[in-house]
């Protein structure tokens, strides 16, 4: 799929923009010219961004009920350079996988409740304490 094409081999961490990149490709998702009216314009994602025409369409790849995988802060801003925690990142693959709703309504939410559905669904090998931090892009291949 030539997901890691154009990404930073030297940066160790993965970011928010590769993993919305990586989740717009592996649904095909990218460059949807005809919705591009539709889509939320963050205040940090330029033109020039490598990761410009992923971002966006991020928004519109949701579970079955509706959850979206990734998103903005809530406050305008993306945040694409910012490194994504394992939680995070686990937050979005089980959303993918439409079990956000089993996460968010039988267990605990977020963060908990995903991690819980992430181990059950045996995608999560990490121990609760790498949650808060950022994961590495050889855990995130794994």
């Amino acid at each position: 799929m030539n997901i890691w094409e154009d990404f930073d081999e030297t940066e160790p961490y993965l970011t928010r923009a590769e993993v919305a990149a990586y989740m717009c490709m592996t649904v095909g998702s990218y460059k949807l010219q005809y919705a591009d009216s539709y889509f939320p314009k963050y205040l940090d994602v330029t033109a020039e961004h490598w990761a410009s025409d992923w971002i966006p369409h991020i928004d519109f790849i949701r579970d079955p009920l509706g959850f979206p995988v990734m998103s903005g802060d809530g406050n305008g801003y993306f945040r694409p350079d910012d490194y994504i925690t394992y939680q995070e990142f686990v937050k979005t693959i089980v959303t993918w996988t439409g079990w956000s709703a089993y996460a968010v309504l039988e267990l605990d939410g977020y963060p908990y409740g995903f991690w819980k559905v992430s181990k059950m669904l045996g995608i999560n090998p990490f121990d609760e304490s790498k949650m808060t931090q950022y994961i590495t892009k050889d855990d995130a291949v794994f």
